[in-house]
């Protein structure tokens, strides 16, 4: 065993973490669990850490990624590739499920405010003249 396969051995582990990190993303952006998918979200960021500081141990040996593989047995390349690929599947599948959701939300904002709250909003008073609400602005719909 060679002395950089330990850290690669690292970067496995940490890519097979995050596959399954982002595999329960997605079964708790299904459920709509929003407190559980902060604590996901924290979780990436530390796997995150734990890729880049493969990548510093890589530059304070003086070698490029390259280098480094070329030591290592081709079915940890192999699977390293494998998770990478997998990773950015499910990061991208989840990101559109985000990006759905949010689209979903605003515009059910827009159809319980009457406009984009992102937006300011052009109204009209009581005596005809045009009145601007800045975004956020509420406005009520009847009087009691």
């Amino acid at each position: 065993m060679n002395s950089q396969a330990l850290p690669l051995d690292q970067f496995l582990n940490s890519t097979s973490q995050l596959m399954a990190l982002l595999e329960e993303e997605r079964r708790l952006l299904v459920k709509g669990k929003a407190e559980e998918i902060t604590q996901i979200a924290k979780d990436k960021v530390k796997l995150t850490l734990a890729v880049s500081q493969f990548q510093k141990q890589i530059a304070l040996k003086s070698q490029t990624i390259s280098e480094f593989f070329q030591a290592e047995p081709q079915e940890k390349i192999d699977q390293l590739a494998s998770n990478l690929k997998e990773c950015a599947r499910l990061n991208e599948i989840n990101g559109h499920a985000i990006q759905l959701m949010t689209n979903n939300t605003r515009e059910a904002l827009k159809t319980l405010i009457g406009n984009d709250p992102t937006q300011s909003s052009e109204t009209y008073s009581a005596k005809g003249k045009k009145a601007y609400m800045s975004a956020g602005t509420s406005r009520n719909i009847t009087k009691a």
